[in-house]
């Protein structure tokens, strides 16, 4: 008798044999196609890949991680919605090459415009061995002040009242929007938060042509420190995607940190040339964290986060500053990075458990109040 298959077409044998809590993680060997509703995939059938690096000897994990970034992009128009704006540098929407870190990705073009539904980043989810998720309804342009295209809150909330258990809500924001508009940074950060229950909010400043320390941030900024909810943003340099030279410059950041002492500023992605910066300023300013997402953690090594992350700087400075392994968290910024693949290379690294268990769970439970 066939074993019996998860509504994405995974065996039950294949499925327990994936990452699952105090368990050593393998590799995702055996994976469904994606870009189609669960349970229409290539007619349940199992398609065989061999995305997971061979040599990675991970260590056990005794608890489940949360992953903070995720970009909702689920069937039902949303990625075509980001793929018709139109502006010829979006290459997330253009690019039909296989989607570097998802071991199962053919066309990200094709993947993205379709979707991925919620049980299928729930299976994946118990593959890796996640408990939960943060959603971001993104927020994008098409390019440098360009057309916006938004992933609705109300979008979002769905899922997460569908799933409460496995996903929460972060908004994404533009500075664009003026007062008396139902877009208006702080009027939708209210609503998100209060209404609907999210956790934080998210922005890319650069794609709507305005920086970091312009005085038309301050009100979402004071919005953000009223409601005692973390403000989350790209950092370092710009994308093609945006057609900006610059996200966000550490000496950007410095006068928020300043002027908003309680707001839980969040860096997000990576700094790029000026990830030093960005690191000197995790050390001195207690309101600043780093949320790495869309680097995997294959590159955190060669970056020198290892020892960041191990370094202890004594009491003095833990009670005013926290360590950096207090003030780092991890993330997929899915599609980017896969669950399974990336907590593989995490698990590599060979961090002690009390850092880990930071970076994976507690820093973000205690930021975003999960």
């Amino acid at each position: 008798m066939k074993p019996k298959k998860s509504a994405s077409g995974l065996s039950r044998r294949s499925f327990l044999g994936r990452a699952g809590v105090g368990m050593s993680l393998v590799g995702a060997s055996t994976i469904m196609s994606l870009g189609q509703p669960v349970g229409a995939i290539n007619n349940g059938d199992i398609v065989e890949t061999h995305g997971s690096d061979p040599t990675l000897k991970p260590v056990k994990r005794n608890f489940k991680a949360i992953d903070w970034s995720i970009n909702a992009w689920f069937p039902g128009g949303i990625g075509a919605r980001f793929a018709g704006i139109g502006h010829p540098e979006l290459g997330v929407c253009n690019n039909s090459a296989p989607w570097m870190g998802l071991p199962y990705s053919k066309n990200r073009r094709e993947e993205l415009v379709k979707g991925w539904t919620p049980e299928f980043i729930i299976e994946r989810f118990d593959m890796a061995g996640v408990e939960k998720g943060g959603l971001l309804a993104c927020w994008a342009a098409e390019g440098l002040g360009g057309k916006d295209c938004r992933v609705e809150a109300e979008e979002v909330h769905a899922v997460v009242n569908k799933h409460p258990d496995r996903f929460y809500g972060i908004v994404g924001i533009s500075s664009l929007p003026e007062k008396g508009n139902k877009y208006y940074g702080p009027t939708y950060i209210r609503h998100a938060i209060k209404q609907l229950g999210f956790k934080a909010v998210h922005m890319y400043p650069h794609w709507f042509g305005i920086r970091i320390d312009d005085k038309r941030m301050y009100p979402i900024y004071e919005t953000c420190s009223e409601l005692d909810v973390p403000f989350l943003f790209q950092i370092g340099t710009g994308t093609g995607m945006s057609n900006s030279r610059l996200a966000a410059l550490p000496e950007w950041i410095d006068p928020i940190a300043r002027d908003f002492p309680t707001l839980k500023i969040i860096g997000i992605h990576g700094g790029g040339s000026w990830e030093q910066n960005y690191i000197n300023m995790l050390g001195k300013d207690p309101n600043v964290y780093w949320g790495l997402d869309a680097n995997p953690p294959s590159t955190w090594a060669s970056r020198g986060l290892l020892d960041l992350l191990k370094q202890d700087r004594g009491p003095g400075y833990r009670e005013k500053h926290q360590n950096y392994q207090d003030k780092i968290f991890w993330g997929t910024d899915f599609p980017v990075q896969d669950w399974v693949v990336s907590l593989e290379q995490f698990d590599a690294l060979g961090l002690p458990e009390e850092i880990s268990r930071k970076v994976l769970r507690d820093n973000v439970i205690r930021l975003l109040k999960l």
